[in-house]
């Protein structure tokens, strides 16, 4: 469900009244004030994540460099990701100076703890596990296998606002987490995202960086604040949380409605012939945005997710954008760096690769109707 489905005259009003109060930079030009649209945005996320430090940014991209900051990386550090995640991911850690090195996924098409364990040595610095298409990557084993090498773990969940492990939310695992609300996902500014920690001086860290420096200090005129780190500008904008604002109170209400729908897609797609089906650590708390399906073979997933193209609709990233979604196809930003070279990177994920080439994966829609649903599932039945 992203959250352009539910856009109406709420988000109109919220627009309109920005512009009405004729404040569009959420620091002003005179004494800063802490009830601008984007703090306002910051303490809803806080108190619906149940994390006590929030902080909205211009991007989803933006989220994960301004998280990376805090680890004040050196030449030659180390950050371990996945190869399945969107390519910002990657070039967040690049453009903080780090390594990416890419691990394998499992069956949960996220990290895998035995890859993350295999690829940790002396120049490790970090993780960043990411949860894709809104479902949970292995947190427990993960969260273990970070404590035992004294690593900070910062969460990618950037396609999962919302959704659970057990009782607790993606994004409040680790020492930070990151979110995206760009126009696909379930909560959607236009264009935005967030960072949440419960860690103070991380905190401090990551919002002074985001928007050059400044402490941030109400009492004082902006321009008037000492600054002690560097910075740069990934500040969000009022007009985004004002939409941000409206569109959190919306999500809550479909939850239900997704998990129906994406149950009666599933049951149906079964129906259509013999596959298998992405593992889901914990469905109940799951998004129930995409379902992801495992085809026999690379020529299976692409004559289905061609059929899925005749009859109207699109695959969701598998295979549609898996270029952008997976390294071996990532040539130009890793082929540069010292770590990769004399590396094919086709040759280097071959596990992944092979999971990943025969899978079908289909967003949920909100407004998606029964014949809708049936046009699907048929587009997976033999031919």
């Amino acid at each position: 469900m992203p959250g352009f489905e539910l856009l109406d005259e709420k988000e109109l009003d919220a627009v309109r009244d920005v512009l009405q109060k004729g404040k569009l930079f959420r620091y002003g030009y005179g004494k800063n004030n802490n009830n601008s649209f984007s703090a306002r945005f910051e303490r809803r996320i806080a108190k619906i994540l149940n994390v006590p430090f929030v902080h909205a940014v211009s991007s989803g991209t933006a989220a994960v460099r301004v998280a990376i900051e805090f680890l004040d990386l050196q030449p030659g550090d180390e950050v371990i990701t996945t190869c399945f995640t969107f390519v910002a991911t990657v070039e967040a850690i690049i453009e903080a100076g780090g390594v990416p090195v890419i691990v394998d996924i499992d069956r949960t098409y996220n990290m895998s703890p035995a890859a993350l364990e295999q690829a940790i040595n002396e120049k490790t610095r970090a993780v960043v596990v990411v949860h894709m298409l809104g479902a949970q990557a292995r947190m427990n084993e993960i969260m273990a296998i970070a404590k035992k090498h004294n690593l900070p773990v910062i969460e990618d969940t950037a396609q999962a606002f919302g959704a659970k492990l057990g009782r607790q939310f993606l994004g409040t695992f680790g020492d930070v987490g990151t979110f995206s609300f760009d126009f696909g996902k379930t909560i959607t500014t236009g264009e935005g995202g967030a960072v949440v920690t419960k860690d103070e001086k991380i905190f401090n860290r990551m919002h002074q960086y985001a928007d050059h420096g400044h402490v941030h200090d109400f009492s004082l005129q902006r321009g008037m604040e000492p600054h002690y780190v560097r910075g740069f500008n990934y500040r969000i904008g009022e007009i985004n949380s004002a939409i941000g604002l409206v569109q959190l109170e919306k999500y809550k209400q479909h939850a239900s409605t997704m998990k129906a729908i994406k149950k009666k897609l599933k049951d149906k797609t079964a129906a259509a012939g013999s596959f298998e089906f992405r593992e889901i650590l914990d469905p109940e708390h799951e998004l129930s945005d995409t379902l992801v399906t495992i085809c026999k073979n690379k020529k299976q997933a692409m004559v289905i997710n061609s059929k899925i193209e005749n009859a109207g609709f699109m695959s969701k990233i598998l295979p549609e954008a898996m270029r952008w979604h997976f390294a071996a196809h990532w040539d130009h930003l890793i082929a540069r760096l010292p770590y990769y070279k004399g590396k094919d990177p086709k040759k280097m994920w071959t596990q992944s690769a092979e999971l990943l080439e025969r899978s079908v994966s289909v967003g949920i829609r909100y407004k998606i109707t029964d014949e809708q649903i049936d046009r699907i599932a048929n587009c997976f039945r033999p031919l």
